[in-house]
């Protein structure tokens, strides 16, 4: 009886999601880059200016947030605050996002999302 209702229910959601227009069969990846800020002072570039970045090199950016790379930086004004710009791209588009200096989320171990600010 359980089985059967988690069958249901499983293909419930995925006819759901074949009916949203929003869901897309394109492969995704998301790659980072950091913002270039510094502790005390802020500065770098805004994640919307890495989009636009991305966008001259004719990639299409369907999601942003911010993460910090996960490293430990010392607390000094001044210093690198490891701050990270991540962008939701085709996975197709990779290769030429990597060539503006942007690097698969994935390999920023230990990157943690936060709050853009």
């Amino acid at each position: 009886m359980l089985r059967r209702m988690l069958v249901a229910l499983s293909a419930s959601l995925l006819a759901a999601c074949a009916a949203d227009p929003a869901v897309s069969d394109v492969a995704r990846v998301r790659v980072a880059k950091p913002l270039g800020s510094v502790q005390c002072s802020g500065g770098g570039v805004s994640v919307q200016e890495q989009a636009k970045q991305l966008g001259g090199a004719g990639v299409k950016v369907h999601a942003s947030s911010c993460a910090t790379d996960g490293r430990m930086h010392a607390a000094m004004c001044g210093a690198g605050d490891g701050r990270l710009g991540v962008l939701e791209i085709a996975a197709a588009d990779l290769k030429a996002a990597q060539a503006q200096g942007f690097k698969p989320l994935d390999d920023w171990r230990g990157a943690a999302a936060v709050p853009c600010r």
